[in-house]
C-alpha cells in the first residue's frame, strides 16, 4: 500500500530535476593531471563536453609528455621534469614489445614489477615538485596553500 500512495511523485520529482537542473547548476574549475598515452586520448571527448557545459579546464602535464599538447577547449600548463620525451617514448615502446616475448611466468612477473616500479618513479618525479611547492606534503619551510 505504501508504494501505491506515492503515485507519480518520483516521476514528477525526476522531471522537475531534469528541467531545473541545468538552470540551477553552476560550472566550475577542473584541474586535470592526466597520464600520458591512451588514458589521455580517451579523456579528450569528456573534457570537450565539460568545456561545452561551461567548465574551465586546466591540464597540468610534464614538458616531456608525448601526447598531451595545447588544446582549443582547455588550458595547458607544463612543468619541467629531469627526463626527455625520448625516455618516455622508449618506456612505452618497451612495454609494447614485452607483451610478445616468450618468457617464463616468473620472468614476466619480474619484468612487470620493474616496469611498474619505473612508472611509479616517473609519476613521483612528475608530481612531487608540484605538490611540494604547495606544501601538500607538510614539509617544514614549504609554502602552505
Amino acid at each position: 500500500m505504501a508504494v501505491e500512495s506515492q503515485g507519480g511523485r518520483p516521476l514528477v520529482l525526476g522531471l522537475l530535476l531534469c528541467v531545473l537542473g541545468p538552470v540551477v547548476s553552476h560550472a566550475g574549475k577542473i584541474l586535470l593531471i592526466p597520464v600520458d598515452g591512451s588514458h589521455w586520448l580517451s579523456m579528450l571527448g569528456a573534457i570537450q563536453q565539460l568545456q561545452q557545459r561551461g567548465h574551465e579546464i586546466v591540464v597540468l602535464a610534464p614538458d616531456a609528455s608525448l601526447y598531451i599538447r595545447d588544446g582549443a577547449f582547455y588550458t595547458l600548463k607544463t612543468y619541467p621534469v629531469p627526463f626527455q620525451r625520448e625516455d618516455v617514448k622508449e618506456s612505452f615502446v618497451s612495454l609494447g614489445h614485452n607483451v610478445f616475448e616468450n618468457d617464463s611466468f616468473l620472468q614476466r612477473v619480474i619484468k612487470t614489477y620493474k616496469k611498474i616500479k619505473k612508472g611509479l618513479c616517473y609519476a613521483f618525479v612528475w608530481l612531487f615538485p608540484l605538490t611540494a611547492q604547495q606544501g601538500a606534503h607538510g614539509l617544514p619551510g614549504r609554502k602552505q596553500l
